[in-house]
C-alpha cells in the first residue's frame, strides 16, 4: 500500500474536528458558495441550484478558507472554516 502523502487527513477523523465540524454548522447552516450565487441552501439543493432528489447526496461539507496542510492551529481554527 502506498503512503499517504498527506497525513494529516487522520485529523479528520478527531472527536475534536466532529465536535468544531457541527458546532460550525449549527452557527452556519447555509452553503457559503450557494449564498454567493444568490441561493439558500442547506444541503437540499445541487450545486447548480436544482432540488437534490439522492437523499444520499444531501449534506454539507465544511472545510478551510486557508489551506492547513496539517498546521493544528489552522486546522482548528473555527474563524478558517467556511
Amino acid at each position: 500500500m502506498a503512503q499517504d502523502k498527506r497525513p494529516w487527513r487522520r485529523l479528520y477523523r478527531t472527536k475534536a474536528w466532529q465536535s468544531l465540524r457541527l458546532a460550525h454548522f449549527a452557527q452556519h447552516p447555509l452553503c457559503v458558495m450557494c449564498l454567493k450565487e444568490g441561493r439558500a441552501n442547506d444541503g437540499s439543493l445541487t450545486g447548480s441550484g436544482a432540488r437534490q432528489t439522492d437523499e444520499r447526496r444531501r449534506f454539507m461539507v465544511c472545510d478551510h478558507k486557508i489551506p492547513h496542510r496539517g498546521d493544528h492551529a489552522l486546522f482548528f481554527d473555527p474563524g478558517n472554516l467556511q
